[in-house]
């Protein structure tokens, strides 16, 4: 199970972690984060590991 408050990070976190694949080539996500990204009520991030730098991803494995 993937969880997150970011549905463009949980996206992007589970296209390169589950699919091993680059989000940065994926399209809908430079548009949605053009759509969103500047909305204060939303939490958007353009990659996951923007949230990782700030030591906000928890992950458990099991």
């Amino acid at each position: 199970m993937v969880a997150s408050v970011d549905q463009l990070a949980c996206d992007s976190w589970c296209y390169e972690n589950l699919l091993g694949r680059d989000p940065a080539k994926l399209a809908y996500l430079d548009l949605a984060y053009k759509k969103f990204g500047d909305d204060p009520s939303r939490r958007v991030a353009r990659h996951w590991q923007d949230y990782k730098r700030l030591g906000m991803i928890a992950e458990n494995r099991l």
